[in-house]
């Protein structure tokens, strides 16, 4: 079996930005402060003790608009190792700061994909949540990305001021337009010392609930799913600050929020293929499927169970769930799904 290229990522936060957006605080959000390009060599070279091959990171800024010699820094620290332990290189930015010559030029130091924080695709709620770009400037920056060669990866968020479940879905309509190779969805958080605590603590912004917000990036899930979009990343990283309530004030947190999300999905996704009156009486697979079926406090099993009874659940070494109906047998292989 091919060995799976692990990423290693390197937290520039905030730098390169042109200004905080309404609910951003990367320092809270990543523990990282003060990222030099000594403190990043020092990363990489713990990275490399661990399993390779690798593929680095640079995210948490906007590493398109730092200085060229701060960019030509970091990429130096990786381009020894490329080509051997590290497969490449990619990087997180703002979609106002792509230029077509600037990507050509990183594309031969080892860039293979860009991460885009689109966020929403509603220009109303992309002026509330304080963006500073356009649609039309993702939509143009998505294009050069692709044009380029490189991947294109686009991070959206769920919640943002402004946005309800229509927006929502517009956005994830739009998004599927500009055929990315990858997305990540994150539930919108209120963070201490952000522009949206401020709206918080006044009453103007309401975050979403865990089960409104779990059931929005499960719908998302089920639309990039359809397309063939992999989701490679639901919800914020757990961390110490998160979990103690340190850095977060309000919204839809949870450490297991993804795999909830994943629960919720393939309830519904086995749902959809049976016939009517067909009833499941065993389920069974490689662990991490029948897991996150099982789902967080047996989320998935009582969704299931409450409409169709008992069902049986074994864990195999089979890489696939084996459904058996009163019916018929449903294999669903992990190369059926994205997630």
């Amino acid at each position: 079996m091919k060995e799976k290229t692990r990423i290693l990522p390197i937290f520039i936060s905030f730098q390169g930005c042109p200004h905080h957006c309404i609910y951003c605080n990367q320092e809270k959000i990543t523990g990282v402060q003060d990222m030099t390009p000594e403190k990043a060599q020092k990363e990489l070279e713990e990275g490399l003790k661990g399993q390779i091959p690798l593929e680095v990171a640079f995210y948490g800024g906007t590493f398109t608009s730092l200085d060229e010699d701060l960019q030509e820094a970091y990429f130096s620290l990786v381009t020894p190792y490329l080509g051997k332990e590290v497969t490449g290189i990619r990087i997180s930015t703002r979609p106002d700061a792509i230029e077509k010559d600037h990507l050509v030029a990183l594309k031969k130091k080892g860039l293979k994909k860009v991460e885009l924080g689109c966020q929403s695709l509603d220009p109303e709620v992309l002026k509330k949540a304080g963006r500073g770009h356009s649609l039309e400037d993702i939509k143009k920056a998505s294009r050069l990305v692709k044009e380029v060669g490189l991947d294109l990866g686009v991070q959206q968020m769920l919640g943002l001021p402004g946005e309800d479940f229509a927006s929502f879905k517009k956005s994830l309509e739009e998004i599927l337009f500009l055929k990315p190779d990858f997305v990540r969805l994150y539930p919108t958080l209120v963070l201490k010392e952000t522009g949206l605590a401020q709206l918080y603590r006044e009453g103007v912004y309401k975050p979403l609930s865990l089960e409104e917000a779990i059931q929005w990036a499960s719908y998302g899930l089920g639309v990039y799913e359809s397309h063939k979009i992999p989701v490679i990343r639901i919800g914020l990283q757990a961390t110490e600050d998160l979990a103690e309530g340190k850095d977060f004030l309000a919204g839809p947190y949870h450490p297991s929020f993804g795999q909830m999300v994943k629960t919720d999905f393939l309830v519904r996704y086995l749902l959809n293929l049976l016939e009517p009156e067909e009833r499941i009486q065993r389920i069974e697979g490689s662990g991490q499927m029948v897991s996150n079926l099982v789902g967080q406090h047996r989320r998935g099993r009582k969704a299931l169970e409450k409409g169709q009874g008992p069902i049986a659940f074994k864990n195999t070494l089979d890489r696939v769930l084996k459904v058996q109906t009163d019916k018929r047998q449903i294999v669903i292989g992990e190369k059926d799904l994205c997630i």
